[in-house]
C-alpha cells in the first residue's frame, strides 16, 4: 500500500510540475562548476619538476560579450587557488605560468533568468614551462544552470576546477 502511494505521488508530481521545482531547486543548490578538457595533457613528470604555479595573463577575446566581472574573477580566483597548492608548489622558481584565454560567455539575463538559462564562461588555458614551452593546452569551462550565479562564481568554479585538475595531475589518488 505504501508502495503504491509513492508512485501515485510522483506521478502526481509530473503532472502538476512539481519535479520542475525540484529540479529547479537542485540547480540552485548545486551552483557554478568547472571541468577541463585537454588539448595537451600536462604530464606528472612535467609538473613536478615545478616549484610553483603563478597566474600569467588573464585576457578577454570577445570583448563586450564578456561581462566584467568574469575576468575581475579569473584574475582574483587564480592565484587564490594556485596559492592553496602550497603543498605541492611549495614556491620559488622554476615556475609554471598558466594564461587564461577568455573565448566564450554566455549569461542568463531576462526571461531565460526566470526559466534558468545555462551560463557558461569557456577560456583557453596555456601552461608555460621555464623556457616558454608549453606544458599544457586546456580548456577551463565554468558552467551554471542555478539562477542565482554571478559572473565571479563562474570564474571561482572554473579557478578551482583547472586548480583541482593540476593537484590531480601532480598527485593522482590511488583508486
Amino acid at each position: 500500500m505504501k508502495r503504491a502511494l509513492v508512485v501515485l505521488a510522483v506521478l502526481l508530481m509530473a503532472n502538476t510540475g512539481c519535479t520542475t521545482v525540484l529540479k529547479r531547486g537542485y540547480k540552485e543548490a548545486k551552483g557554478a562548476s568547472g571541468k577541463v578538457r585537454e588539448i595537451k595533457a600536462p604530464t606528472q613528470a612535467d609538473l613536478r619538476t615545478y616549484r610553483s604555479v603563478r597566474a600569467g595573463t588573464v585576457t578577454n577575446e570577445i570583448g563586450i560579450v564578456c561581462n566584467p566581472g568574469m575576468l575581475s574573477g579569473l584574475k582574483t580566483y587564480l592565484p587564490a587557488e594556485f596559492a592553496e597548492m602550497k603543498d605541492l608548489f611549495p614556491g620559488g622558481d622554476p615556475a609554471l605560468t598558466v594564461d587564461v584565454a577568455i573565448q566564450y560567455a554566455q549569461k542568463g539575463g531576462g526571461v531565460k533568468a526566470a526559466i534558468g538559462s545555462d551560463q557558461y564562461l569557456i577560456s583557453r588555458v596555456k601552461i608555460h614551462g621555464r623556457d616558454g614551452s608549453t606544458v599544457g593546452d586546456l580548456i577551463l569551462i565554468g558552467h551554471s544552470e542555478a539562477m542565482r550565479t554571478s559572473d565571479e562564481d563562474l570564474a571561482k568554479a572554473a579557478a578551482h576546477e583547472l586548480a583541482t585538475y593540476l593537484r590531480d595531475i601532480h598527485t593522482p589518488s590511488e583508486d
